[in-house]
């Protein structure tokens, strides 16, 4: 009898710490950036993608943010990537796009189902600038709301507290000419030194 309590014992404790490891995908966003951004080439779209746990989750639901950036540069043309009704792609302010309202509906009497993707493009926008000092611009997520479909029915939690935030980076480099410059002038100085 006291060897079977000591195997259960023994095989509670192998099953917690199996669910203790066990891996959880994080509620968060992905920020993606096409391109690098330089005179020739001085605009780049950035796509915003909303991830989770898709074990726990059916499907994305809805997200009010902000995405940060800086003053060095602006947004044009942001857009949800949802047509639903109440969709906001944000306000364009100082290298920032304000109000976010992203969402998707899942209603399956009404025929509306939800992009269950995972991950699924929630949100892009334009980025472009005339400073090509080089340098990289980051950008993060802010998040007022963050909620997901629990199943097929239409039933959504708010996981707002759950979210990581997500962060990016746009790469400006100068024009090639100016590196070579750069370099030349780096050449010149250190003849001068011999």
């Amino acid at each position: 009898m006291t060897q079977l309590k000591i195997a259960a014992v023994a095989g509670a404790a192998v099953g917690m710490a199996a669910v203790a490891s066990a891996s959880v995908t994080p509620n968060t966003y992905e920020i993606r950036v096409s391109n690098v951004v330089s005179p020739s080439q001085p605009s780049t779209t950035v796509e915003v993608w909303a991830d989770w746990d898709s074990d726990l989750f059916y499907a994305f639901a809805a997200a009010e943010w902000n995405l940060l950036g800086d003053m060095t540069g602006d947004f044009s043309g942001p857009a949800s990537a949802f047509t639903d009704p109440g969709q906001d792609g944000g306000t364009p302010m100082d290298g920032n796009v304000m109000d976010i309202v992203t969402g998707q509906l899942q209603f399956p009497p009404g025929s509306l189902f939800a992009d269950t993707s995972d991950p699924v493009l929630i949100w892009s926008a334009t980025w472009s600038t005339t400073d090509f000092t080089a340098r990289t611009v980051d950008l993060a997520t802010d998040t007022t709301r963050y909620s997901l479909y629990v199943d097929d029915t239409g039933l959504s939690s708010d996981v707002t507290t759950t979210v990581l935030e997500g962060a990016g980076a746009i790469e400006v480099i100068p024009a090639p000419a100016s590196l070579a410059l750069l370099g030349l002038g780096g050449l010149a100085a250190t003849r001068r030194r011999r």
